[in-house]
């Protein structure tokens, strides 16, 4: 089992779903794009008709003729006249005589000519206050629109998470390990035996019965080394895996293996227990001690070193009982050859 790959399969959906809820939940809601110092062409129509407005009172106010063609230049001649007579025929539609004859006015000092017709803006009714939060409501929209789809990515991404957790907890056509181990080992008959004392005597199997035992060897060249055993109770029922696989190499991705990690998982625990097992080399190294210190604890390979892992029902026995080093450059950082010996068995 590629433990570092199952472990990294979570991490990668979270950081996926996060960028997504970033995305929406920051962009579009509460960080979203806003236009500043934009040209008047940009201009909404109801902006843009407070705009020319404000040129036309100007105009009106001071005679500058040149300011007020400066500041109609981000239009051609040609659509500033059409803008300019349309905005003054509505003002006559709606009797607001004081407004037309700025601009009419404003159109003859800057000889504009255009058919009025052509304009773009809409010919309804001047806004009034109450459509004036109009980007407001649409920044309100975009941001329940982004907490709409944020909600059911975080839901889809909890979901994938607890498919994960449960599919390594779960087996197919588990039963109940207890039980079945407790009439098996439970004795036969025991006339000379109180009531009490056989109850007494009735616990899980013996550490003989149910102990399995495994061996991994890793040899140089195999750089992508991972190898796996499956943990069975007496009685077959799947209770775990346990294995050995790289976790640092010598150079590139391809070289050789300066630390091994040994792992066991069982499936009535979250966590996946791990120990490294370091070259000479990367032992005394800080900075592959510093890159391997949040993987698990760090054992100095030795022929005959012996260490312990445990989860919450089971424990595993290990032992190195061979290590070559490999003749390459820095000394001793290089497995050339490393076998290791397992006993796992059920807590009693």
């Amino acid at each position: 089992m590629g433990t570092s790959k199952q472990r990294l399969l979570p991490w990668a959906i979270v950081f996926v779903v996060g960028l997504l809820i970033g995305w929406l939940g920051l962009g579009w809601w509460l960080l979203p794009v806003r236009w500043i110092n934009t040209d008047p062409v940009d201009l909404r129509p109801t902006a843009r008709q407070q705009y020319l407005d404000m040129i036309a009172e100007s105009y009106d106010l001071t005679k500058d003729a040149p300011r007020a063609q400066l500041r109609l230049q981000s239009w051609s001649r040609e659509e500033a006249g059409r803008l300019v007579l349309a905005q003054a025929d509505q003002y006559q539609s709606e009797g607001k005589l004081m407004e037309e004859r700025r601009l009419r006015a404003l159109a003859q000092a800057l000889n504009l000519t255009g058919a009025a017709t052509t304009q773009p803006q809409p010919t309804a009714t001047r806004p009034t206050p109450a459509t004036t939060p109009a980007t407001g409501t649409r920044g309100r929209l975009a941001g329940l629109l982004g907490i709409g789809l944020a909600v059911p990515l975080l839901a889809i991404g909890g979901g994938i998470l607890y498919y994960l957790w449960r599919q390594r907890r779960a087996t197919t056509g588990e039963a109940p390990a207890a039980e079945p181990e407790e009439e098996e080992f439970a004795p036969a008959a025991a006339p000379a035996v109180r009531p009490a004392a056989a109850r007494a005597a009735r616990p899980a199997a013996p550490p003989a019965a149910s102990m399995q035992e495994f061996t991994a060897t890793y040899n140089l060249g195999d750089s992508e080394y991972d190898q796996s055993f499956t943990i069975e109770d007496a009685s077959g029922n799947y209770r775990g895996e346990c294995g050995i696989g790289v976790a640092e190499k010598v150079g590139s991705t391809a070289g050789p293996a300066t630390a091994l990690e040994v792992w066991l998982f069982d499936k009535s625990d979250i966590r996946t227990v791990t120990k490294l097992l370091l070259t000479d080399f990367a032992y005394n190294d800080p900075g592959i001690r510093s890159r391997l210190a949040t993987k698990g604890d760090m054992v100095l390979a030795v022929p005959g070193q012996s260490f312990i892992l445990e989860t919450q029902a089971l424990v595993a026995a290990a032992e190195i009982t061979e290590l070559d080093y490999a003749t390459v450059d820095p000394p001793r950082s290089s497995m050339a050859r490393l076998t290791v010996k397992l006993r796992v068995q059920a807590k009693e």
